[in-house]
């Protein structure tokens, strides 16, 4: 495209075909997060994920490219209508120190982000960092829920995320 004349007819079947090339990728993106999405509201009924403030991660000029290409937002609003539609819950979790905080004895300890594999010094314990994070997630998800009040009708109130369904036994989240 950047070779055409400007004005030219081939310049405009170049901007066409960059357009079409554009929306395929889009496209591909956008059944990827439905695809996910569903399976993971198929697979459990208790979601946490993080209060991630996008904006101002994209403001960090050598992430932001990855960070718009994973459309976290949009993927985080996919599972927030698919929970709504089979009655289970998700919980937004506060991300401070969660690739951080050992999962087992709860020690803080500072990890450079190129750092992928988590030691704790306190107890030795080992891991992926990420799967660290995830279950640290998934204990603050579930301590919010269980910190909730219970009214008359049976129904959990929280002021945080209103009201949402009594969860079965069982059905708490996994990790694959």
């Amino acid at each position: 495209l950047s070779r055409k004349k400007k004005g030219s007819a081939n310049r405009r079947k170049a901007k066409f075909k960059v357009a079409k090339l554009h929306q395929r990728i889009f496209n591909q993106r956008q059944d990827f997060l439905h695809k996910t999405s569903f399976n993971i509201i198929k697979q459990f009924k208790i979601i946490s994920v993080e209060k991630l403030q996008i904006k101002n991660m994209v403001q960090n000029h050598h992430l932001a490219k990855s960070i718009s290409d994973a459309s976290w937002g949009c993927f985080v609003q996919m599972l927030s209508y698919k929970v709504e539609k089979t009655g289970g819950q998700i919980v937004r979790v506060n991300p401070k120190n969660t690739s951080r905080t050992c999962s087992k004895c709860g020690n803080i300890q500072d990890m450079p982000l190129a750092n992928r594999e988590f030691k704790c010094l306190k107890c030795g314990f080992v891991c992926h960092r990420d799967l660290n994070a995830s279950i640290n997630l998934d204990t603050l998800g579930l301590r919010e829920i269980s910190s909730s009040e219970e009214n008359a009708c049976g129904e959990i109130v929280n002021p945080s995320f209103g009201k949402v369904n009594l969860v079965e036994a069982g059905t708490k989240c996994k990790l694959e």
